[in-house]
């Protein structure tokens, strides 16, 4: 099976690395294939190229999400953005092998 170069060449979540990295197209460029990786390591090479569902998730995935460690707040920032509170240590997750 062909990779999914429709995802990759998707303008808006190029624009997501842009905006992220203040509009440096090499930082953009490296942190997204860091992002690649990680969702190789995570959801392995079949899952790389397309957007990750509640389906893609594992039964492990899926009691982390729900186990409070992760929260998304009620209210937003100054800038109408979601506030994400993560919460280290209330519960262990999957080791991923960071590349630098």
């Amino acid at each position: 099976e062909l990779l999914n170069r429709a995802y990759v060449t998707n303008p808006d979540l190029r624009l997501q690395f842009l905006h992220a990295n203040r509009w440096d197209p090499k930082a953009a460029a490296e942190q997204f294939l860091k992002f690649l990786e990680v969702k190789k390591q995570l959801f392995g090479m079949d899952k790389v190229m397309k957007d990750i569902s509640l389906d893609d998730l594992d039964e492990d995935d899926k009691e982390n999400l729900l186990g409070g460690s992760v929260q998304l707040l009620p209210v937003t920032d100054r800038s109408g953005r979601s506030i994400l509170l993560e919460l280290p240590g209330i519960r262990s997750f999957k080791h991923l092998r960071m590349c630098t």
